[in-house]
């Protein structure tokens, strides 16, 4: 009687290693998918908060820029001594040094409120 031949595809180590790939290979490869789509997720996010943030914050100095154009253009409608300091200080140095000391401490008494008053100055 002659035995069949063995070949590599009916050994015990193959069909376990086949076995084992048949499974295992799917899983890994779920996995990475999963990893990918993870990261993209967490990226959108991401993106998405950071765009809140801005436009959240792009929200509050416009509104505080808008407060400060206000108070600007208030000031310079209202304040009846800016005209001296638009002259030439030659014609009236006290006055001019006066009104100039005027106007800072009108600024600095008027920078508690508004924050952003801090950067400006009278020429």
């Amino acid at each position: 009687m002659r035995k069949p031949p063995i070949t590599i595809f009916n050994s015990l180590r193959f069909k376990l290693i086949t076995g084992l790939m048949l499974i295992m290979l799917p899983l890994v490869l779920f996995l990475i998918y999963t990893n990918f789509y993870s990261i993209q997720v967490v990226r959108n996010q991401v993106t998405q908060s950071n765009s809140n943030m801005i436009s959240l914050y792009m929200g509050l100095v416009d509104k505080s820029l808008a407060d400060i154009d206000s108070y600007l253009l208030k000031y310079a409608s209202e304040e009846t001594g800016l005209h001296v300091l638009d002259r030439s200080p030659e014609i009236d140095i006290d006055l001019y040094k006066m009104e100039r000391i005027w106007q800072f401490k009108q600024l600095v008494n008027n920078v508690t409120y508004y924050s952003g008053l801090d950067y400006f100055f009278i020429y």
